[in-house]
């Protein structure tokens, strides 16, 4: 994508959450996170706070989970706090 000049858009981010998250790249998904925002000016919607969460429960970093939930500036749904919880469960 940088090299033909093309913009990623919502969806391109949530595909490489998904990906950061089947593969474990945690640091990886978190500065994608940040770039959304800061480098693409994207802003991120519950679907991309819900794959962070995903992306931090399956790493096993639950503490970070929550705070990441609890900081959020939308609230969060049901689909976000299951995904907190599957991940405690496992």
């Amino acid at each position: 994508m940088r090299v033909c000049d093309v913009k990623p858009n919502a969806v391109t981010f949530t595909s490489l959450f998904s990906a950061c998250c089947h593969a474990d790249f945690v640091k990886e998904g978190l500065s994608l996170f940040d770039d959304m925002k800061r480098k693409w000016d994207l802003e991120p919607n519950i679907q991309h706070y819900g794959c962070i969460v995903d992306l931090l429960g399956r790493a096993w970093h639950l503490s970070e989970a929550y705070e990441f939930i609890m900081k959020m500036p939308i609230s969060p749904d049901a689909i976000l706090w299951r995904s907190l919880l599957s991940a405690c469960y496992v």
